[in-house]
C-alpha cells in the first residue's frame, strides 16, 4: 500500500507531533511497512472461525472480602508527623 507524505502530516498533526521533512519520509516508510503487515494477514483464511476475543479463559481471581481486625489508629498515625485531630493531615487540594 502506498502512503503519501500527506497523510503522514496529517497523522502527525492529529497526534500532535511536529514532524521534519527526514522525520515525514521515515515515518511514511515504516506505516508503509505496518500496514503491508495488516494486509498479509486480511489474507489469512479464517471462514469458519469462532473471534476469539480472549486467548486465555477469564475467571474470578477476587478474594472473599472477610471481615478482620483493624490496625488501631494511634498504631496506623504512629509514623507520620502529618496528622490532625486523629486523622492523617495532607496538603490541601482545593480553595
Amino acid at each position: 500500500m502506498q502512503l503519501d507524505e500527506e497523510t503522514v502530516r496529517r497523522v502527525a498533526f492529529l497526534a500532535r507531533l511536529k514532524l521534519d521533512e527526514e522525520e515525514v519520509e521515515k515515518y511514511r516508510r515504516e506505516l508503509e511497512s505496518i500496514l503491508e503487515s495488516f494486509h498479509v494477514l486480511n489474507e489469512a483464511k479464517v471462514d469458519g472461525l469462532e473471534p476469539a476475543f480472549q486467548p486465555i479463559p477469564v475467571k474470578n481471581v477476587f478474594r472473599r472480602d472477610d471481615v478482620g481486625e483493624s490496625v488501631p489508629q494511634d498504631l496506623a498515625l504512629s509514623n507520620t508527623k502529618n496528622r490532625e485531630g486523629g486523622f492523617f493531615k495532607g496538603p490541601k487540594v482545593m480553595d
